[in-house]
C-alpha cells in the first residue's frame, strides 16, 4: 500500500507520534486546554528546579516566546527553567492525556509534578509526552522544563547563529490534549487519480492504539466526506471498516480506501478542500471523532517537470523564515495568514520554508488560500557539526519525519526539502530513505552546497527526484533547460541586501531590483527543464533587541541578515514587492490594435490550472469603463475585444484591471492606444535677451527670470535658489555587514562628489544676439575637463559637462549635483517607468510628490516600533524614502520651497535624479547613468549594466534647469 512504510526502514525507525487532534472526545466537552500565556522563569537551571511546588519569586515570561527577545540572557550552553502549574479539567479523569509542544528550542527535559515526563532534541519540529500517570486530578499540577538553546540540534540547524541571537525558549504553542483510552494515533491521507484526472482514490492509513488495561472489541472505524464549509455529504464506497480485537498496549495499522468521482481538485489557484470525517466506534459508543481537512492533490516527478494533478508547474516562489522584529522566530499567530494573503497578492505561488518547518498555521492558511508549500527540514550548513555519527544520523531521520507526520495531510504541502546548503551525507541518505517510505506522495528535494560545481552528481536522485541550485546566474535557465530531472532554483536573485551603505544612499535599489528578477524570470519560465524558484528571501529577517548590560542598562541592538524581503518584518511592502508581483504575474498583455470602436487585445495566460475567465477584466477609456470576460486556456495566448461607444482616442490610453475572485488584483496595466499622433503647431519660441557683466570676483548673467553669478574664482554658478554644479562620479560600495551583531548601526551614506577643483579658465560668448554662452574649463582629482552653460529660450539654463578621468572607477552613478537651501524641501516628478503602473504608495510611482522631512524616523534597517505608516514614510538623516531615492528616467523633477520658488529639471526619460538631506542643504543630482548597485549575490544579474571606466575614458551629458 502507498501509505505503509518500507519493511527495512520500519524496522530500524520509529514513527514519532503526533496524535491527530480530535474535535470530539467521549465524556468531555473539552478535548485541549492551551498552556499559552504568562510563566515563570529562571535564568539559571538547577535541580531543585524540578520539584518545586511554586516559583512566585522567578521572572515571568510569555510563551510562546523566545527568552532573549524577552530580555533574558542565559549562559550559553547551559539550561534554563521554565515553570507553570496547570488543572486538569474534572471530565478527564478516564482518558489519556497528552502535553503537545508545537516547539521548544532547542533540547527540552520535561517534568510533572517533578517526575520526568519525557525529553525532546530539535527546536523547530513539534513532540508530544503521554502524561496520563503524572497528572493529579482536583489539584494543581506543576509542569517545569529545562531548556538548552544551544545543542546537536541548533548547531545541525544554525539557528542561533543564523539569526544573530539564541533561539532558546518555547516559540510555539503548548497544549493538553483528551483522548479516549482507544484512541486515533495517526491519520495519513493520500489522493491519486486516475489517468485522465478526473475520479480520484482517497487512501487513508490510521494507527489504532489501545492505551486502556483491557483488550478492545467490535471496534469500527466510520468515514464520512464533505466538502470544506459544507454539509453536503460525497458518496464513498464502504464507509465502515471493522477493526480486529486489539490487546491492551498494542496498536493495529488500518488501510482504508475510498473511490471518489469527480472530486474538485486542489492547486494554488482552486484551493477546493474536503473534510474527511473519521468516528471511532467501541461497541456502538462513539469514542471520539476526528475531522481531517484535505485536498484532491496529486504531486510528482514526470521526466524534467514538476506535476500537480497532471499539469506542469511553475513555481513561482519566495523563501520565508519565522520573523516578527520583537519576538524573533515566534511569531505572532495572525500573521501566518497575513504573510500568505501578502504573497499570494503578489502572485507567488509557492513558499519554501526556510530552514526548518514553520508552525502549523501557515500551512491552514496556504491549504485555505491556495499556496504551494516546500516543507523544509530543520537543518543548514549542517555539515560543520562535527560528532557522532550515529547520533547525528538519529537526530536528522527523527526531525524529518516528525515533520512529515505532522504536515503530510496539507495539500499545500507538494514536496520536502531534507535540508539547506549542506553536503549529501550517508545521514541525509538514510534519513532520506525514511522520508519517501513514509511519505511516498511527494517529491523529496536536496538544497545542497557547496555551488559552483556539478555537484547535483553528489544527490541520490533515487531518493530526490526533484534536483535544486542555488543562485545559477543569468545563464542558469539555459543550463538546465534541457536537464534530465526538473530543477527548482530554491534561492535566486538575491534582493540588495548587504550593500548596506549603498542602501542608506538609495534606496531605489530596491525598485531597480524588479528589472533583473523579470529578466531572470522570463528565461526561467521559458526553460522546461527549470520547474520554477524562490526568491531570495521574502521578509526582513531584522530583529530589534534590547540587550541588557551587567551594570543594568539596556543596549539597544539590531541583529540578523537584514533588509533582504519585498515585505518587512512588519509586514508592509516595499518596492520590491510590486516587481516580483508584476514578474510573477500570470498575465502578459498587450494592445494589437484599434478597429473603430473596437480594441484587440492579445493576452497571454500563464495560469497552470485556469482558464482565463476564472478573472474577472476591469477595463477603462477615458470616461467609458465596463467589465468583459477571457476564454484563454491555461499556458497559452489569445485575442480579447473590447469594444467602446466612442472610438477611442490615442490620448485616451486603456486601463486593465485583472481581478481574482478571491479579493485581490492580479495585474494592473495601462496600454497606449494606437493611432496617429496628433500634430500641433508650435509657436516661435520667445527669446529673453539676457545681460552679462564681469566684476571683480563674479561675472553677473540676469535673464529676464533670474540672476546668474559667476565666481571667477571657480567658476562656479549661484543664484538665490541653487550653487553648483559639482561631478559626481560615484564608485560601487560594497560595504556593509553580513550579518548584523551587537549594538545597533547605522550605515553611512555616499554622496562623494568629485575632489580638489581647480578651474583653469572662463569664456563667455554671446550666441543669437541676445543669449550667452559661459564656458568653464578646470579640474578635479579625478577627472578634468569643462562645463558649458547655454542661457535659453523661456529663461532655460542648460549645462553641458565633458570629462576625462584620471583614474579607474567603476561607478553607480554619473551626474552633477546641485546645492539648494533646505527650504527646498518639495520633490515632484514625472517619470517613465519599467511597468506601466505603480501604486501610490510605491517611491518608483510614474507622478508624484515627496516631502524631505516628511515621515517618521527609523534606522537604515527599519524603525524599531511598529509602524503605522507605509515604508516610503520611514524617514533617516538623508530624509524620507520617497524623497532620498533615485526616481529614474524622469520627464521632468523639480525641488520646491513653501513659497512656490521652483528648481525644475526638463528632460528625455534617460535621466535620473536623487535628491538628499546634507546639513542645512538639499542636494540633488541629475544622474546620465545609473545602476543596480554592488550587491554580491545580485552581482551577474547586474554586472550586464555596468559601465566600468578606466584612465583616459570620457564622460559627458547635460542638464536642462528651468528656474520659476
Amino acid at each position: 500500500a502507498p501509505c505503509t512504510l518500507n519493511r527495512v526502514i520500519a524496522q530500524q525507525v520509529d514513527t514519532p507520534r503526533i496524535t491527530p487532534i480530535p474535535v470530539e472526545v467521549v465524556d468531555t466537552d473539552r478535548v485541549m486546554v492551551k498552556l499559552d500565556g504568562d510563566w515563570k522563569f529562571n535564568p539559571a537551571f538547577t535541580r531543585d528546579h524540578i520539584t518545586l511546588d511554586q516559583a512566585n519569586d522567578w521572572n515571568d515570561i510569555k510563551v510562546p516566546g523566545e527568552w532573549t527577545m524577552q530580555g533574558f540572557n542565559v549562559e550559553p550552553g547551559s539550561p534554563a527553567s521554565f515553570f507553570r502549574t496547570f488543572r486538569i479539567p474534572y471530565n478527564w479523569k478516564n482518558h489519556r492525556i497528552k502535553l503537545r509542544f508545537n516547539a521548544v528550542y532547542s533540547e527540552a527535559q520535561v517534568y510533572v509534578n517533578g517526575l520526568p515526563a519525557g525529553s525532546h532534541l530539535g527546536g523547530f519540529t513539534a513532540f508530544e509526552l503521554d502524561i496520563t500517570d503524572l497528572v493529579k486530578h482536583r489539584e494543581a499540577n506543576t509542569l517545569m522544563l529545562a531548556v538548552t538553546s544551544e545543542s546537536l540540534a541548533d548547531s545541525l540547524a544554525s539557528g542561533s547563529q543564523y539569526a544573530c541571537h539564541p533561539l532558546g525558549g518555547i516559540p510555539r504553542s503548548v497544549s493538553l490534549i483528551a483522548l479516549p483510552e482507544i484512541n486515533i494515533s495517526a491519520l495519513a491521507l493520500q489522493t491519486t487519480f486516475d489517468q485522465d484526472f478526473k475520479d480520484a482514490l482517497l487512501q487513508t492509513q490510521l494507527t489504532i492504539s489501545n492505551e486502556a488495561a483491557k483488550k478492545a472489541k467490535d471496534l469500527e472505524l466510520h468515514f464520512a466526506l464533505v466538502p470544506w464549509n459544507s454539509t453536503e455529504v460525497v458518496p464513498i464506497t464502504d464507509p465502515v471498516v471493522h477493526i480486529e480485537p486489539l490487546k491492551a498496549g498494542n496498536t493495529a495499522l488500518i488501510n482504508a480506501s475510498f473511490a471518489v468521482k469527480k472530486p474538485k481538485k486542489w492547486d494554488c489557484e482552486n484551493p477546493n478542500l474536503y473534510v474527511l470525517l473519521c468516528r471511532l466506534v467501541n461497541e456502538g459508543e462513539v469514542l471520539e471523532v476526528i475531522k481531517q481537512r484535505f485536498g484532491f492533490r496529486q504531486s510528482e516527478v514526470k521526466g524534467n517537470q514538476l506535476f500537480v494533478n497532471g499539469k506542469p508547474v511553475k513555481l513561482r516562489g519566495v523563501n520565508r523564515h519565522e520573523v516578527y522584529p520583537l519576538t524573533g522566530r515566534s511569531v505572532p499567530k495572525e500573521l501566518y495568514r497575513k504573510d500568505i494573503e501578502l504573497f499570494r497578492e503578489g502572485n507567488v505561488n509557492h513558499i519554501r520554508t526556510c530552514h526548518y518547518p514553520p508552525d502549523q498555521a501557515l500551512m491552514e492558511a496556504a491549504d485555505e488560500l491556495g499556496m504551494f508549500i516546500e516543507c523544509e527540514g530543520p537543518y543548514c550548513w549542517s555539515h560543520v557539526t562535527k560528532g557522532d555519527e550515529q547520533q547525528i544520523q538519529e537526530v536528522t531521520t527523527r526531525q524529518n519525519l516528525e515533520m512529515i507526520v505532522l504536515y503530510r495531510n496539507h495539500p499545500s504541502v507538494i514536496f520536502w526539502s531534507m535540508s539547506n546548503e549542506s553536503h549529501w551525507s550517508e545521514a541525509y541518505a538514510y534519513a532520506g530513505k525514511a522520508m519517501k517510505a513514509l511519505d511516498p506522495s511527494r517529491p523529496l528535494t536536496f538544497n545542497f552546497f557547496p555551488w559552483g560545481q556539478d555537484r547535483l552528481v553528489t544527490v541520490d536522485e533515487e531518493i530526490c527526484e526533484l534536483g535544486s541550485d542555488h543562485y545559477p546566474g543569468p545563464g542558469g535557465p539555459k543550463k538546465f533547460a534541457d536537464y534530465h530531472r526538473p530543477i527548482s532554483f530554491g534561492e535566486f536573485t538575491h534582493l540588495n541586501a548587504y550593500n548596506r551603505n549603498e542602501l542608506a544612499t538609495d534606496v531605489a535599489l530596491r525598485d531597480l531590483w524588479g528589472i533583473y528578477l523579470h529578466s531572470m524570470w522570463e528565461d526561467m519560465y521559458a526553460a522546461q527543464g527549470v520547474a520554477g524558484g524562490s526568491i531570495w528571501a521574502g521578509i526582513d529577517d531584522t530583529f530589534y533587541w534590547d540587550y541588557p548590560l551587567d551594570d543594568g542598562t539596556i543596549e539597544e541592538r539590531t541583529v540578523g541578515y537584514g533588509t533582504w524581503g519585498p515585505i518587512d518584518g512588519w509586514r508592509r511592502k516595499k518596492p520590491e514587492w510590486w516587481g516580483m508581483k508584476k514578474t510573477y504575474s500570470p498575465i502578459r498583455a498587450e494592445l494589437l490594435e484599434k478597429d473603430g470602436n473596437k480594441l484587440i487585445l492579445k493576452v497571454e495566460n500563464r495560469q497552470d490550472f485556469s482558464n482565463l475567465n476564472r478573472l474577472e477584466i476591469l477595463w477603462r477609456v477615458g470616461t467609458e469603463s465596463g467589465t468583459i470576460k477571457g476564454n484563454i486556456p491555461p499556458r497559452s495566448s489569445g485575442e480579447i475585444i473590447i469594444s467602446t461607444n466612442n472610438i477611442p482616442q490615442m490620448n485616451d490610453g486603456l486601463e486593465l484591471k485583472f481581478m481574482d475572485s478571491r479579493g485581490f488584483m492580479v495585474d494592473h496595466f495601462k496600454l497606449t492606444i494606437p493611432g496617429s499622433i496628433i500634430k500641433y503647431q508650435v509657436p516661435l519660441q520667445r527669446y529673453n535677451s539676457t545681460s552679462l557683466k564681469h566684476y571683480d570676483d563674479h561675472i553677473r548673467v540676469v535673464t529676464a527670470l533670474q540672476e546668474f553669478r559667476f565666481s571667477t574664482q571657480s567658476g562656479m554658478v549661484s543664484t538665490k535658489c541653487f550653487t553648483g554644479p559639482q561631478l559626481m562620479v560615484l564608485p560601487k560600495n560594497n560595504g556593509g555587514d553580513t550579518q548584523m551583531h551587537g549594538p545597533t548601526k547605522y550605515y553611512k551614506p555616499e554622496n562623494t562628489v568629485c575632489s580638489e577643483w581647480e578651474m583653469k579658465s572662463i569664456d563667455t560668448t554671446r550666441i543669437d544676439g541676445v543669449l550667452y554662452q559661459i564656458k568653464v574649463n578646470g579640474s578635479y582629482k579625478e577627472a578634468k575637463g569643462s562645463y558649458t552653460y547655454t542661457f535659453k529660450a523661456m529663461g532655460r539654463l542648460t549645462i553641458e559637462y565633458d570629462f576625462t578621468l584620471k583614474e579607474d572607477i567603476n561607478p553607480r552613478q554619473i551626474g552633477l549635483v546641485f546645492t539648494l537651501p533646505d527650504t527646498y524641501d518639495q520633490l515632484h516628478w514625472k517619470r517613465k517607468g519599467y511597468w506601466s503602473t505603480y501604486p501610490d504608495w510605491h517611491i518608483a510611482r510614474l507622478d508624484g510628490s515627496a516631502n524631505a522631512f516628511e515621515g517618521v524616523e527609523a534606522t537604515p534597517v527599519g524603525p524599531r516600533k511598529n509602524p503605522y505608516h507605509e515604508w516610503r514614510h520611514d524617514r533617516t538623516a538623508i530624509g524620507s524614502n520617497d524623497f532620498a531615492s533615485t526616481k529614474h528616467n524622469v520627464l521632468r523633477a523639480s525641488l520646491q520651497n513653501e513659497g512656490g520658488e521652483t528648481f525644475a529639471i526638463r528632460s528625455n526619460k534617460k535621466q535620473h535624479i536623487r535628491c538628499w538631506i546634507d546639513g542645512k542643504a538639499i542636494k540633488m543630482l541629475v544622474a546620465d547613468y545609473s545602476n543596480g548597485g554592488s550587491e554580491r549575490f545580485l552581482r551577474p544579474h547586474v554586472a550586464k549594466d555596468d559601465r566600468p571606466l578606466t584612465k583616459g575614458d570620457r564622460i559627458s551629458g547635460s542638464v536642462t534647469i528651468e528656474l520659476k
